[in-house]
């Protein structure tokens, strides 16, 4: 009772300035944060008002700013989550109306940022400037509107001040009209560590980004880029490299490796052809959202992933149609890893020889970590599926996908994964039979094995142009038979399949049948 006496008559609720009208409830909210918070959620005056953000990207500006306690057993990241959720907690972001995966910050938070961050970051909205820069360490123009161009000119030659500049954040407003497709609007200040051009136009990214020895967070996204140059690789401190949405660019620089504490490095939608060598020297490596092969390289670069321990979040491996010959398991040790896409797409191999071997033979070296909750196998050229063992009666496994795999001609014991709710299948032509071997694996009976798919939701089958005929569907007995739990069924594009029953799927809620005549003849009274 008596602390809350004594909050009640403080001084605080005196507080006033003439340079904000930051309510007295918000000043106490701020004041009672630890100053590791106070320094995260001043660094987020950078935004401006009804800005959206994701999460990881604040987490990875506050890691590049070093503003990330150190703390044993954890990394920075996770550092950063327990930060950013407890600035959550105490109502200083909120989820956005739009997406579940942004968040804002409210106008009157985002003033008292402003407010409190005053004397070392700038946020330019076109018409208001500083007297002088000397002393900004942050900049950030990411208003929606555009600026004069006379203005934007005076502002980047004021910021050339900026000697101790530690970050520019940018979106492409007029900056593009300046620079013209070059980068001539790099900050020179030594000390930055941020440097965000997101769809700034850039064609060429001059070799003096060398120069920025502290760099750690470069964020090229959405620029017409065809290649980075050589020196970038001499940015040793560098942690975050984002080039998403760069269709132009079609490799990386070859000593790519050089960079040992690059822990994120994003390359999705852009037009990579291969990987650099030595990409196993990253072994800080957390996120890398694609692993691509070529003919030349496949041999010696997929052996790299094997390295890259720490990878977590989603991975796809493209150009799988190029290799051969693993000698060791290189996925199975990738216990941060939640979803997998495996691509065989391309060319296929020479005729010589058996190839179709060959591609069971790797996949089987493409075991994934039991803790993969999502899967995609997609134009996997083998005839059978690999046993991979122990995998499908102890694995976390939630969604499957199997696409366009048309040498197939059986489909592995899928039944027995534990916690999988969704099976795609589609392209898998020359399946011509469906039965115990899908449920419960070859030569195994039901009185060794668990209940096949004991937890499938959804099961969905797409032009299977060479199936015929569909054992256990149903099952026998009260309780859904081999899929107790299905909801949905969804068969198209299948015309040679006959005969099938749906009313002892107890569950099932949604079902479709589309264009399979031959199913339509037989099908149960529950169709209608």
């Amino acid at each position: 009772m008596e602390e809350w006496e004594s909050i009640l008559n403080s001084d605080m609720w005196e507080f006033s300035s003439d340079e904000s009208d930051i309510l007295p409830s918000l000043w106490l909210s701020y004041q009672d944060l630890p100053l590791h918070l106070k320094r995260c959620f001043a660094y987020c005056s950078l935004y401006p008002k009804n800005h959206v953000f994701q999460k990881s990207e604040l987490i990875h500006l506050w890691k590049a700013e070093d503003l990330l306690q150190h703390k044993k057993n954890k990394m920075a990241e996770e550092v950063g989550q327990d930060y950013f959720n407890d600035l959550i907690s105490r109502s200083f972001f909120q989820l956005s109306s739009s997406s579940d995966h942004y968040f804002i910050m409210h106008d009157l938070i985002n003033d008292l940022a402003s407010f409190v961050s005053r004397e070392f970051c700038f946020r330019w909205e076109g018409s208001d400037s500083p007297n002088s820069l000397s002393k900004i360490r942050h900049f950030s123009d990411m208003s929606v509107y555009y600026h004069d161009e006379a203005d934007s000119v005076e502002m980047f030659e004021a910021l050339q001040q900026a000697k101790c500049l530690r970050t520019f954040l940018s979106l492409p407003r007029l900056w593009r009209k300046l620079h013209k497709g070059r980068c001539d609007i790099l900050p020179k200040s030594q000390c930055l560590r941020v440097l965000k051009l997101y769809g700034h136009n850039i064609k060429e990214l001059p070799d003096s980004i060398n120069n920025l020895k502290h760099l750690t967070y470069l964020d090229l996204s959405a620029n017409p880029i065809k290649k980075l140059p050589n020196t970038i690789c001499t940015l040793y401190n560098l942690q975050v490299l984002l080039l998403s949405g760069c269709p132009g660019l079609t490799q990386l620089p070859a000593n790519l490796g050089r960079l040992i504490n690059l822990s994120h490095l994003d390359i999705t939608r852009t037009k990579l052809q291969k990987m650099p060598p030595q990409m196993g020297k990253l072994k800080d490596l957390q996120m890398l959202p694609e692993f691509v092969l070529d003919k030349h390289t496949a041999l010696d670069n997929l052996p790299e992933l094997k390295k890259l321990e720490k990878l977590n979040g989603s991975l796809r491996i493209s150009g799988l149609v190029h290799s051969r010959g693993l000698e060791a398991y290189i996925l199975s040790d990738k216990k941060f890893l939640k979803e997998l896409e495996l691509d065989w797409r391309g060319r296929a191999w020479s005729e010589e020889g058996n190839n179709t071997v060959e591609q069971r033979e790797v996949l089987e070296k493409l075991q994934p970590h039991l803790n993969l909750e999502s899967l995609t196998i997609e134009g996997y050229g083998g005839k059978m599926f690999p046993g991979w063992s122990e995998y499908y009666s102890s694995s976390a496994l939630v969604y499957l996908k199997l696409v366009n795999c048309e040498n197939c001609i059986s489909l592995p014991p899928l039944g027995q994964l534990p916690s999988l709710t969704e099976l795609y299948i589609e392209g898998l032509r020359k399946v011509v039979s469906i039965g115990s071997e899908f449920y419960y694996g070859d030569g195994k009976t039901t009185t060794c094995v668990n209940k096949p798919f004991r937890s499938l939701r959804a099961l969905k089958f797409f032009h299977m142009s060479g199936w015929q005929d569909w054992s256990y569907v149903g099952g026998d007995n009260n309780e859904g038979g081999v899929f107790p739990y299905l909801e949905e069924l969804k068969i198209s594009c299948c015309p040679n399949l006959t005969g099938i029953s749906v009313s002892h799927l107890l569950c099932l809620s949604r079902y479709g049948f589309a264009q399979n005549s031959n199913v339509f003849r037989k099908m149960d009274s529950r169709q209608s």
